[in-house]
């Protein structure tokens, strides 16, 4: 399920968090603890499966702070704002292992048909984000991942990676897709409004779907966005097209990012509901 991918993201960078102390101006201090929403922004196709904050807590018990955090904790329909009854576990880092900190999120019900926001509504004093968890900013000031229950299939975000003197570009699908294409041949990309040639792709074997493919092109330079001309091919494993028809659309560089190699951009402003 595409919430295990996520949590296995969450976990990754808070083990990473905890060794680079990232969420802290100070190195000779405590960082502060540092929050990512499970799933992460623009996942679709979470079903049942539980939703939660991450908290990397740098190896203290947050105590009181986590209530404090969970007060402000909030479930809404997106992007009406309405709110959606809920329940909260907590559960305190118990001293071993990663130290994460957890607030899980029960709602009575999820529609299929209907974009969700996971919320804090005001961050609370010495609380930070992890960086690469990519969280939203809604309009007024509450940040979190807007979710989906059923099946709606995009392209997240995309990455350029330099690698042997040529780009990697990884794209970041929200659930799984499949489709008998190889993605060179599906999706043109474009920089500065010239395409990009003799790019080289994956094939996704159609009986197990993937979260995400790559492309290999020539290097690509450090631009503000980068444009994807797609055609119909992909659909997610239940059937739900990818694209209906020819489709533009245009990704904007991210500003942050764990690894300096990697350039992110993101869509998720042009393509869901705001």
């Amino acid at each position: 399920m595409n919430i295990i991918a996520g949590l296995s993201r969450a976990i990754i960078a808070i083990q990473v968090c905890a060794i680079l102390s990232c969420g802290g101006e100070n190195s000779s201090l405590p960082p502060d603890p540092a929050i990512m929403f499970d799933p992460i922004d623009a996942t679709t196709m979470i079903g049942d499966d539980a939703l939660r904050i991450v908290v990397n807590t740098y190896y203290r018990k947050l105590e009181d702070r986590l209530q404090l955090l969970a007060d402000q904790v909030s479930l809404v329909s997106w992007p009406e704002m309405n709110e959606v009854p809920i329940e909260k576990d907590l559960a305190d880092w118990d001293g071993v292992g990663t130290p994460k900190a957890t607030i899980g999120v029960v709602p009575q019900s999820l529609d299929d048909d209907q974009w969700y926001f996971l919320r804090v509504k005001e961050t609370p004093p010495r609380f930070d984000y992890i960086l690469g968890g990519y969280p939203y900013t809604a309009d007024d000031g509450s940040t979190g991942a807007r979710i989906y229950r059923g099946s709606k299939p995009l392209i997240r975000s995309i990455d350029i990676c330099e690698k042997d003197g040529m780009s990697k570009i990884i794209f970041d699908f929200s659930e799984k897709i499949t489709g008998e294409c190889v993605i060179a041949d599906v999706v043109e990309i474009s920089v500065e409004g010239k395409l990009l040639e003799t790019c080289t792709g994956d094939y996704i074997p159609r009986q197990e779907g993937s979260y995400s493919m790559t492309m290999m092109c020539r290097k690509i330079a450090s631009v503000e966005t980068v444009t994807l001309d797609i055609a119909p091919c992909y659909h997610s494993m239940t059937g739900v097209p990818l694209v209906d028809s020819a489709t533009t659309v245009v990704f904007s560089l991210e500003p942050d990012g764990l690894d300096a190699s990697c350039r992110r951009y993101d869509a998720k402003k042009g393509i869901l509901p705001k």
